[in-house]
């Protein structure tokens, strides 16, 4: 659960991230990062806490949910804890008690219901969280305390979006480390839901800025279809309406800084 809230969290706020699995938790992957989360996770071998704390020791950041790292990975209790590994680094590790500190419990989740309930979705209970007339209605109760402490953390602006983009426009961006492209995807969620299993065509999202200076994004629609014109400077990128889904291409300007918002893996 812990890391459904996580995703949606950073998803509505249009927060690059991805995900470390076991395998991957070593300090070449781990260090692509600016902050790693870990929710909830008890058993911890000596050697991925080394792998965090050498992170943190770096100038990498944490934070910490819950009690993590206690028993190591065949059960037996650590003589440290992570948090004393963690705690010379002072402020660049952040241990809370629990995940709604950053991402408060919005009510019953559509994942957690009984078939009954689903099945009847008519009749379903009013207090779900998607039961909103409107995404601006839905918009404000995703400002999660989680997107201003990873700032906080950071020093960072971290939404890869402009403040107008709305939750339901999903991003994801990958660049390409020989001459610093980044190819963005942009897919809309907005559909209106006009009766059971029933929804009308998307809602076009608008005033859509891409936080990453560019001396130009071509864009692209569905089909191949070459859209409008857009705006690209050292302040970023506006892009024109995004119905369904689009794709750009933002090409660096010369010298250009670092974006805003760290494109390649930003947690």
């Amino acid at each position: 659960e812990a890391v459904y809230h996580l995703r949606m969290a950073l998803s509505d706020n249009h927060i690059l991230f991805d995900f470390l699995v076991e395998p991957h938790f070593t300090p070449g992957d781990i260090d692509s990062f600016g902050v790693v989360i870990v929710p909830y996770v008890r058993h911890m071998s000596q050697a991925q806490m080394d792998v965090l704390a050498r992170f943190v020791a770096n100038g990498g950041k944490a934070v910490i949910v819950g009690e993590c790292g206690t028993f190591d990975e065949r059960g037996r209790q650590h003589e440290r804890s992570l948090r004393t590994l963690l705690d010379p680094y002072g402020e660049r590790a952040l241990f809370v008690d629990t995940l709604d500190a950053l991402v408060p419990n919005r009510g019953q989740e559509m994942y957690a219901l009984s078939e009954e309930v689903t099945n009847a979705w008519g009749a379903g209970p009013p207090s779900l969280p998607d039961r909103v007339a409107s995404v601006d209605e839905a918009q404000s109760a995703r400002k999660y305390p989680l997107v201003d402490v990873l700032s906080s953390l950071t020093g960072q602006r971290l939404p890869f979006l402009g403040d107008a983009a709305p939750y339901t426009l999903r991003v994801n961006a990958f660049r390409d480390p020989a001459d610093g492209r980044i190819i963005v995807h942009l897919v809309n969620y907005d559909l209106p839901v006009t009766g059971r299993a029933t929804s009308g065509p998307p809602i076009p999202a608008r005033g859509i800025h891409l936080n990453v200076p560019a001396k130009s994004a071509p864009p692209w629609l569905p089909g191949g279809i070459h859209g409008a014109p857009v705006r690209a400077g050292p302040d970023g990128v506006a892009l024109p309406d995004a119905a369904l889904y689009a794709l750009t291409e933002t090409l660096p300007s010369a010298g250009a800084p670092e974006p805003t918002s760290t494109a390649h893996r930003a947690l």
